[in-house]
């Protein structure tokens, strides 16, 4: 008996699959590379309204903002984690007025420097984690013998 070939709905007809390789996501089957990714594009686009919600204190998204994102995805080539990231920025910067009637303008603008922003913050928080971390270490006189050279002795340091 042989199983039904289904399609992955990011695929088309390209490729079919077997159904027990598919995953489903708001009723639609994917395979499992498209699945991982409409799964991260999902969990991106739920910030990206909650940051929304929260910076321009709309319930929703307005039409005006909606096809904002979708042009700069597709024009621009963003992704909705970065368009995140860049109105997370955007808030931080005191010149900037979060209104939701000129919806997110300024995204283009400051989609770099926001992007910046966040690799400088990375690597300053990776490099906190390389400095070393200075003691002092006493050593008692009793440990010297008359010629001046340390006792055969091991020490550990911590490391």
């Amino acid at each position: 008996m042989t199983t039904r070939l289904m399609k992955c709905y990011y695929d088309g007809d390209e490729n079919k699959y077997p159904k027990e390789e598919l995953h489903e996501f708001h009723g639609k089957n994917y395979c499992l590379p498209h699945y991982n990714l409409k799964v991260q594009e999902d969990r991106d686009r739920t910030k990206l309204y909650a940051m929304i919600r929260r910076y321009y204190h709309v319930k929703y998204p307005t039409g005006l903002m909606m096809g904002q994102i979708k042009k700069f995805q597709t024009v621009n080539g963003y992704t909705l984690a970065g368009i995140a990231e860049t109105v997370d920025y955007m808030a931080s910067l005191s010149w900037v007025a979060m209104d939701e009637t000129k919806g997110l303008g300024l995204v283009p603008y400051l989609y770099e420097e926001a992007n910046n922003a966040k690799t400088q913050k990375l690597a300053q928080v990776a490099d906190m984690k390389k400095v070393p971390i200075q003691s002092t270490i006493t050593v008692d006189k009793n440990k010297f013998n008359g010629q001046g050279t340390i006792k055969a002795k091991k020490f550990d340091f911590g490391e």
